[in-house]
């Protein structure tokens, strides 16, 4: 009986050569913003296997490029028109340039307006948590410098302000809540923890806004 060969594992230390993974339709901020954190992760991987090597934001650019899905229009036609000044600009103001061709002003508005719109009702907090995460995500995935960018604090007082009436009062009576000083994540957890033992005594009742 033939023995198994050893599984073959990808080793960047393996190759001079830089690959950045795929960029696919749908172009959304969500998915736009992984690609670019995924990039900029597989170069800081490959400074660090590759000490010597020196690359130029020109090459980081036909690397990026490369990785474009073929059989995206929209991608081609962005880089068909758009290759020579992108080439000389740097890796930074590239990757801002491929947010504000692909994500717009517009759908930022209506991400905000949908982010603003969302509130508890008559739903289970988890549903409600989710949906302001997932546009949070969006809203955040344009940078911490613009002017969407939704902050801790604003995400806590959003929560506070949207979730049920009844939660937002009990959770108002905790002694030592500090809207200010406490955590975004501790937040949450007062308010998930709030809601298990609101939902264990029948004081509910649905809520519209």
């Amino acid at each position: 009986m033939l023995a198994k060969s050893p599984a073959r594992h990808f080793s960047m230390s393996s190759s001079k050569v830089l690959s950045f993974p795929s960029l696919s339709e749908l172009l959304t901020a969500d998915s736009i913003h992984t690609w670019l954190t995924k990039c900029d992760d597989r170069l800081e991987l490959y400074k660090m296997f590759n000490p010597s090597v020196d690359l130029k934001d020109r090459t980081l650019v036909m690397c990026a490029a490369d990785s474009f899905d073929a059989g995206s229009m929209k991608l081609s036609a962005f880089w068909r028109s758009e290759r020579d000044s992108l080439l000389d600009t740097s890796w930074v103001l590239f990757k801002g340039r491929m947010k504000s061709q692909f994500l717009g002003t517009d759908s930022k508005v209506d991400v905000l307006q949908s982010f603003f719109s969302i509130a508890q009702g008559c739903c289970p907090f988890s549903e409600f948590l989710a949906d302001l995460q997932a546009s949070r995500a969006t809203l955040n995935a344009y940078g911490k410098n613009s002017p969407f960018h939704v902050s801790g604090f604003l995400m806590k007082t959003t929560l506070l302000f949207r979730c049920h009436p009844t939660l937002r009062l009990r959770v108002h009576a905790i002694p030592s809540f500090n809207l200010e000083t406490t955590a975004l994540n501790a937040f949450i957890s007062i308010l998930i923890n709030t809601w298990a033992a609101l939902e264990v005594k029948p004081l509910i009742r649905p809520e519209t806004f």
